[in-house]
């Protein structure tokens, strides 16, 4: 729903957060988090070395 809202897919997103969202273990809110951090320049450089759901979590 959250993606449908921001009009990206699951093939877009990282891996490993695309199989967390599939098998229903990640919150909405954790969805909407991420696609919030992804609009900053430094956070969207960090999360391509595959510490995203990290990353999410703790921010």
């Amino acid at each position: 729903m959250v993606l449908a809202e921001a009009g990206r897919s699951l093939k877009n997103l990282p891996k490993d957060l695309a199989a967390a969202i599939e098998a229903r273990r990640v919150l909405g809110t954790v969805v909407s988090r991420f696609l919030e951090l992804e609009k900053s320049p430094v956070l969207r450089w960090l999360m391509q070395f595959g510490a995203v759901v990290v990353i999410v979590s703790i921010l």
